[in-house]
C-alpha cells in the first residue's frame, strides 16, 4: 500500500519504506496547459527519486528538453527513464485489493531534486471535485495503481544494466549503504576559529557493494572465458612436449672400452710418479732380483759360425 503524507518530503531521510502518491504538475515553467498527473515516488536517492507517471502523458517534446545538461552543469531535471507494462491493481468501495486480470503502462523516470520540489504537492485525497481534472492510470478508477511488486521488479532489473552514474544511488541505497551525490556531499570543517590544525575532510563514500545480477554478469563473463583458457592451455602443454621430444639428449655418458676399468677423476688428475709407492731405486732393484742376472754371452768365435 502506499503511504498518504501531509507534506511532501522527497529527501531519503523520509522515505517511509512505501510508494508515496503525490500530484505532479506537468510541465515546469510557465505554461498555458498544465497536467496534474497522479504519480508515485517509488524509489529514493540523494539528490532525486524514481517517479512513476502513467505512460503518454508528457509529451516527448517536454520529456527531451528537460533531459537536457543544462549551462552550469548541474544535472538535469529527467535523467534516464524507461516504460514498463506490469499488472493493474484495482479496489473496491471497501478499499479491498482486486486484480482485474488487466495490463497498465508506466513511465519510470529518475527525477533530480530540488527541481522537483516545486512540481509535486501532496494526493488530494478527499478532494473529488479535482478528480476529473488529473490523468489517472486508469480512467475507470482514480485508486487504480501498478503492482508495486511487479514494477519494482522490473525498475531493478533495468537500474542493474543501466550505466548512468546517478541511477546507481538507488542500489547502493537499497544495501543500506548512502553514497551521497555531488550537490550534497558534506564539505570539510576546519577544527575552530582560529586553529592551525587542518579540518577533517568527511569520509568518502563506502565502496558500492556487488548486487545479485552484478555477480551473475561476472560469473557469466567468467564461464564464457573458461572454454577459451582451456584451449590456450592445451595448446601451451601439446607445444612444450613437442620442443623436449625434438631436443637431444644433453646428458651423453661415455661407455667404458671391454677390459679396461675407468680411471677415477683424482687419480687421472696426479702425476704418475705420485702413484708409484717408496723410492724409485729401491722398486728397480727389486725388479732386478726379480728378473735375475742377464745371461752370459759366448765367445767371439762362437759368432762368426
Amino acid at each position: 500500500m502506499s503511504a498518504s503524507v501531509s507534506a511532501v518530503d522527497l529527501s531519503v531521510e523520509a522515505d517511509p519504506g512505501v510508494p508515496v502518491r503525490v500530484l505532479l504538475s506537468w510541465p515546469p515553467g510557465p505554461t498555458v496547459l498544465v497536467h496534474s498527473i497522479q504519480a508515485y515516488v517509488v524509489m529514493r536517492r540523494f539528490g532525486g527519486v524514481m517517479l512513476v507517471v502513467p505512460d503518454q502523458v508528457i509529451e516527448p517534446g517536454s520529456l527531451l528538453q528537460f533531459s537536457m545538461l543544462p549551462e552550469d552543469g548541474s544535472e538535469p531535471l529527467i535523467g534516464p527513464h524507461n516504460v514498463f507494462s506490469v499488472p493493474l491493481v484495482t479496489f473496491t468501495a471497501d478499499g479491498v485489493i482486486m486484480d482485474p486480470g488487466e495490463m497498465v503502462t508506466v513511465m519510470a523516470l529518475d527525477m533530480s531534486l530540488p527541481d522537483l520540489n516545486g512540481l509535486v504537492k501532496p494526493y488530494p485525497e478527499d478532494e473529488e471535485e479535482e478528480e476529473d481534472l488529473i490523468n489517472h492510470f486508469s480512467p475507470a478508477d482514480s485508486r487504480a495503481r501498478p503492482s508495486f511488486p511487479e514494477l519494482l521488479e522490473a525498475i531493478h532489473a533495468w537500474l542493474a544494466t543501466e550505466t548512468a552514474a546517478r541511477t546507481g544511488f538507488y542500489t547502493a541505497m537499497e544495501e543500506g549503504e548512502p553514497i551521497p551525490s555531488p550537490r550534497t556531499a558534506p564539505k570539510a570543517k576546519a577544527s575552530g576559529p582560529g586553529s592551525t590544525t587542518p579540518g577533517k575532510a568527511s569520509a568518502g563514500p563506502k565502496p558500492k557493494r556487488h548486487t545479485v545480477a552484478s555477480l551473475a554478469e561476472q560469473v557469466e563473463l567468467l564461464m564464457g572465458t573458461l572454454p577459451q583458457i582451456t584451449e590456450q592451455l592445451s595448446q601451451l602443454a601439446m607445444r612444450q612436449e613437442q620442443q623436449t621430444q625434438a631436443q637431444p639428449s644433453s646428458a651423453v655418458q661415455a661407455t667404458p672400452q671391454p677390459g679396461f676399468k675407468a680411471m677415477g677423476a683424482s687419480k687421472a688428475a696426479m702425476p704418475v710418479s705420485a702413484m708409484v709407492s717408496g723410492e724409485p731405486g729401491m722398486n728397480l732393484s727389486r725388479l732386478t732380483g726379480m728378473l735375475g742376472p742377464p745371461p752370459t754371452l759366448g765367445s767371439p768365435g762362437h759368432l762368426g759360425t
